[in-house]
């Protein structure tokens, strides 16, 4: 998508990014309280039929739905911002002795893919947030595209307030806004 008035929307795309305050963020907070034990009650919710968290079970068939949200772990904010680690979440799923398919997927998600971004960030210290840091094929592309002709031009207010021609986008930026996160699968749409 482009953004009128804007010929290389890459470059300020991040300007966007920021909440905005008139969002309802209530949602968010509630559903991701602060700390380790919060952090482990989820944890254990994802990991517990009991607790009506089918998660690990249905991880490696079912994580792409974002119809069910009750199979992705969803925690990321915890360990995002330091309050649990993924190498002790990792070590307490592997420790269930349960679901293998569904913890090896969970574990190759959270392990290789991070360390993966990781060691991008480690190796690009100087360009790893910035357009110079993409492939050079990737780059040509988009200057190559530069000057084509949009079909859609839609100005931040309506990127921010979900009223594009694209139905899924505009269900995955609600969801954005309305809960303070957005399905893992529907972040790469």
């Amino acid at each position: 998508m482009c953004i009128r008035g804007r010929p290389r929307v890459y470059e300020f795309c991040g300007e966007g990014m920021h909440a905005r305050r008139h969002h309802p963020r209530r949602a968010c907070a509630e559903a991701a309280q602060p700390g380790g034990t919060a952090a482990r009650k989820r944890l254990e919710e994802f990991c517990s039929a009991a607790a009506g968290g089918d998660g690990l079970r249905n991880f490696d068939k079912l994580r792409n739905d974002p119809n069910l949200p009750a199979v992705c772990s969803n925690l990321s904010p915890w360990i995002n911002h330091g309050q649990v680690s993924f190498q002790r979440v990792a070590l307490d799923v592997r420790a269930l002795r349960r679901h293998p398919n569904g913890t090896a997927a969970f574990i190759e998600e959270g392990l290789v893919r991070r360390e993966l971004s990781d060691n991008y960030v480690y190796y690009a210290p100087d360009d790893y947030d910035s357009l110079s840091g993409a492939a050079q094929w990737a780059r040509d592309s988009l200057d190559l595209h530069e000057s084509d002709e949009r079909e859609y031009l839609y100005s931040l207010d309506e990127l921010d307030r979900a009223e594009t021609h694209d139905d899924l986008w505009n269900a995955a930026q609600m969801q954005l806004v309305g809960e303070g996160g957005m399905h893992g699968f529907l972040r790469m749409y």
